[in-house]
C-alpha cells in the first residue's frame, strides 16, 4: 500500500529543519507522526519509525491529528490532536501532549488534555494546536481551531511551562 503524507508540522533548531508529518497507509497506524529532517531542502533524512504513534488500544488518540512542537528548558513538547474512533470519552477531539528529551521520540503524557470550552457547545471539532513559547510572559501560547455554530474559530490558550495551569483566553478569530 502506498502511504500518503499530509499535515506537515515544521520545527527549526540549530540549522536543522524537522518536518513532522502524518502518514496514512503503509506502515503507519492511524495517522501516526513521522519525521524527516533537512538542512538545505535539497537532501532529506527520513526516519522509518514513527516519533509518535496513535494508540493501538483505542481511546482518545486512536487517531493522531495535526499538532506542533515547542521547546522549553531542554524539553520538547509535542502538542497534537487526539481523535477518538468512538465517543468513549464524550469528545471526538481533544488536545493532547507528548514529551521528549530529543526531537526524535516522544512519550505521551497520560491524563493530560484540553477539551473544547463549554461556550462552543460542541464536542467534535477541536484540533490543530499551534504552540510557541513567549519569553516575555513565560507562558506557552497555544492556538486551537474549533467550530461554533458551524463557523470556524481560532481559540487562544496560555499555559505555564510545567503544564499545570491552562488558561482559556477566548476566541481570537472567526471566519
Amino acid at each position: 500500500v502506498q502511504p500518503y503524507v499530509g499535515d506537515t508540522m515544521p520545527y527549526y533548531e540549530d540549522g536543522t529543519y524537522y518536518i513532522y508529518y502524518l502518514k496514512d497507509g503503509g506502515d503507519s497506524y492511524n495517522h501516526s507522526v513521522y519525521l524527516a529532517t533537512t538542512s538545505d531542502f535539497l537532501s532529506y533524512k527520513e526516519f522509518p519509525e514513527p516519533v509518535l504513534e496513535a494508540s493501538r488500544n483505542g481511546g482518545q488518540d486512536s487517531w493522531i491529528g495535526t499538532g506542533s512542537l515547542v521547546k522549553f528548558n531542554n524539553k520538547y513538547l509535542f502538542f497534537y490532536t487526539g481523535h477518538a474512533d468512538s465517543s468513549v470519552s464524550g469528545y471526538k477531539e481533544k488536545i493532547m501532549i507528548a514529551e521528549g528529551d530529543t526531537p526524535f521520540s516522544f512519550t505521551k503524557k497520560a491524563g493530560w488534555s484540553i477539551t473544547p470550552p463549554s461556550e462552543l457547545n460542541q464536542k467534535n471539532d477541536f484540533r490543530d494546536p499551534q504552540a510557541y513559547y513567549d519569553e516575555k510572559s513565560n507562558k506557552i501560547i497555544l492556538t486551537v481551531t474549533a467550530s461554533k455554530n458551524n463557523a470556524a474559530r481560532i481559540l487562544k490558550y496560555s499555559l505555564t511551562p510545567d503544564l499545570t495551569e491552562i488558561n482559556y483566553e477566548g476566541i481570537i478569530f472567526t471566519d
